[in-house]
């Protein structure tokens, strides 16, 4: 037989993770039999002598005896291991001497590795360390991998290991395979076949521990550690344009993400096409409006669809709200003209354009690959003018579509013919909610508790299961914090948010939020962002000099910087956790602008941020903040890698699961696709998207 050694010395006490293989089954081990791999030791006991350590170690997994070879300065010695347990050399060893320890034999063909098995003797003859580690069949891992993480180097028999995620990636997903084909495995505390993934284990932001326990039922077990480190930046990773890219097409506008796919809007594209990819290339629809759907492949971005409604118009404005869940994608056309009512199988029912500006929201679907149109929903009281479709969200089969200028005088919650007809309080604003059973119906026609004329109630919206938040920028009352006083008209726009729950079939209102320091013109409400329990709300024209977090709300010396509030739910009951404004918060910053929520971090949008010593007026900036043991705080700043003035880098912001995307509806560069040229600016406010991982 031919025998190979390999020798690792260390001059220094940090041990290395050598290893030692003794035998295997399958191929990713090497069978020894009287042959040894020579390797190093730090497990280091006291001595008789002052100055003197003897080595000790434990063993896991052991079915049959196994030789072990300790080699240092002065000779070398075997020990046999008959079992699991302590074992340890006799061996009398100096302060500084280098020791290797290597498997020499294992009976059965047993597979075996050590771990720390490397370093110089250290200890002190008061001092006693534990580490080496002989691990066998059951207990050794033959394969440790991280579904998107490519930077763990796995060792055979190492039982620790540091990894360094970004921000982003708040949940990972493990997969480990055994030697033994008996070995149960537990990963985090949940039983995992050996050789499949593992379920998504939810990572807090900084450092946490994730431990995987493998052995046989009945017998030992070891453990292996994986030390995560969530604190990395973003970094970007992606520049995306459409791929019939044009001036003033304002690619971006909105965005959402769902897994591998990406939507983006583009509501003044002007193509004439009437169908799922069909002729980009045409100008003759102006703002007529497109959607294109991308999807992650590797490390690139593939567009997937180019979507146009079936009745698609100039000035529709398709793709100006935007909504993905699975495999739905609702998108709003604010401006499309229909005078239809009511749920469609297509927009083919659209025969008409009587009432201008009504809006339309559309429902595509993908089957077996390929995106259709599914349904064409309109208000069933819709007017001209009324804009429905002007925000839509969407989680699984429920859908909350906004119509800012909707003039209903009713308040509270209805059922599907509340409002009809009536225009007593002009562009007070509503939201329909429809569910999907076979096809779409209207569930509900919601209106805020407080009724008033221009509030735009729905302007905004954001749905997550049984919890919609609905704002209305130019809400006028003085009330402060949760179910304060909406009576009364004393803060002209200061602006307010609206908290509605399902509950036994049934959407009523749960709260009635305004800020804290609620102001004339404000916009308390823009935009909204719900995650569970958690909703922030922004109000961008908010004119506090604070900066960070919980600062001082009452100087407002700094006109439309923006401020973010955070809200936070306990049972039924809301309160405000945290006011936020940006490190660098300044004069017309509009922090704020867009918003996105997932886990433990919040993406916002600051269109008017302008760069490093205020060089590029209107830039945009996108910041992120998430919430560690200490709480809420902004980790990451973030500016386009083609920064120019007047961009509106953070117009839209979309988080998604390890990934970021910032529009910047206003970039003016005229490469098409990904990743092109980002320097010539010869297609003004054609919109482009950045991605960050």
């Amino acid at each position: 037989m031919m025998c190979t050694s390999s020798r690792h010395k260390r001059t220094h006490a940090e041990p290395t993770h050598a290893l030692a293989v003794a035998a295997a089954t399958g191929a990713a081990l090497a069978l020894l039999s009287g042959c040894a791999q020579v390797l190093g030791i730090d497990e280091l006991s006291p001595g008789a002598g002052a100055g003197r350590v003897t080595l000790r170690g434990t063993a896991s997994g052991v079915l049959a005896p196994v030789s072990l070879r300790l080699t240092h300065p002065g000779g070398s010695e075997e020990l046999r291991v008959d079992g699991d347990g302590a074992f340890g050399f006799s061996t009398e060893l100096s302060k500084g001497d280098i020791y290797e320890v290597a498997i020499a034999a294992a009976e059965d063909a047993q597979p075996c590795a050590l771990d720390h098995a490397a370093g110089t003797a250290d200890s002190d003859a008061d001092e006693s360390q534990r580490g080496l580690e002989l691990a066998c069949g059951p207990t050794l891992l033959t394969e440790l991998s991280i579904a998107d993480v490519d930077a763990l180097p796995f060792e055979l028999g190492r039982a620790d290991y540091d990894l360094s995620v970004p921000l982003l990636q708040r949940s990972l997903q493990i997969t480990a395979a055994a030697a033994h084909p008996d070995a149960e495995l537990r990963i985090d505390g949940t039983p995992v076949a050996a050789g499949t993934p593992g379920p998504p284990i939810a990572l807090p932001l900084g450092a946490s521990e994730i431990v995987l326990e493998l052995g046989l039922a009945g017998g030992s077990a070891r453990s292996y550690r994986l030390h995560v480190a969530r604190e990395a930046a973003a970094l970007q990773r992606a520049y995306g344009k459409a791929e019939n890219g044009d001036g003033e097409d304002a690619f971006g506008f909105s965005m959402d993400l769902a897994g591998e796919l990406l939507v983006v809007g583009a509501p003044y594209e002007d193509s004439a096409a009437r169908e799922v990819d069909g002729d980009g290339d045409s100008d003759a629809a102006s703002d007529s409006g497109a959607v294109y759907i991308f999807r992650r492949d590797g490390e690139s971005w593939v567009e997937e669809a180019y979507l146009k409604p079936r009745n698609g118009a100039a000035g529709d404005n398709f793709g100006h709200s935007l909504a993905i869940s699975g495999d739905t994608l609702a998108i709003g056309a604010p401006f499309e003209d229909s005078a239809a009512r009511g749920s469609f199988a297509d927009s083919g029912a659209a025969t008409d354009d009587d009432a201008g500006d009504s809006g339309a929201v559309y429902i595509f679907v993908r089957d077996g690959g390929r995106w259709r149109e599914d349904a064409y929903l309109k208000a069933h009281n819709g007017d001209p003018a009324d804009n429905f479709g002007w925000a839509v969200d969407l989680d699984g089969d429920t859908l909350a579509v906004g119509a800012r200028f909707e003039s209903g005088g009713t308040t509270g919650v209805g059922g599907g013919s509340d409002g009809l007809d009536d225009e007593r309080v002009g562009k007070s604003g509503a939201v329909y909610v429809f569910h999907r059973d076979g096809g779409w119906q209207q569930e509900a026609y919601v209106k805020a508790s407080n009724t008033g004329r221009e509030d735009n109630f729905g302007r905004s919206l954001s749905l997550d299961g049984d919890t919609l938040a609905v704002g209305a920028r130019f809400e006028d009352s003085d009330g402060a914090g949760v179910d304060g006083a909406q009576d009364n008209d004393a803060r002209v726009n200061s602006g307010a948010v609206y908290v509605f729950r399902l509950a036994r079939g049934r959407w009523a209102q749960e709260a009635y939020l305004k800020a804290s320091n609620p102001a004339f013109e404000d916009n308390f409400g823009l935009s909204l962002a719900l995650a569970g329990d958690l909703l922030a709300v922004s109000a961008p024209y908010e004119d506090s000099a604070a900066t960070g977090v919980d600062g001082d709300q009452g100087d407002d010396s700094a006109e439309d910087s923006g401020a973010v509030y955070l809200f936070e739910r306990s049972d039924s009951t809301w309160k405000q956790a945290v006011y936020l404004k940006a490190s660098n918060s300044g004069q017309g910053d509009n922090f704020g602008w867009s918003l996105d929520a997932a886990g433990d971090l919040v993406a916002i949008g600051a269109l008017g941020e302008s760069g490093v010593d205020d060089g590029s007026p209107q830039g945009g900036a996108a910041y992120l903040l998430g919430r560690d043991e200490r709480g809420w705080r902004e980790f990451d700043l973030l500016r386009a890698s083609n920064a120019e003035e007047y961009d509106w880098f953070g117009y839209a912001v979309a988080l998604g699961e390890g990934r970021l995307v910032v529009s910047a509806r206003d970039e003016d560069s005229a490469s098409q696709g990904w990743d092109g040229e980002q320097t010539n600016n010869s297609a003004a406010n054609s919109g482009a998207v950045y991605g960050y991982e």
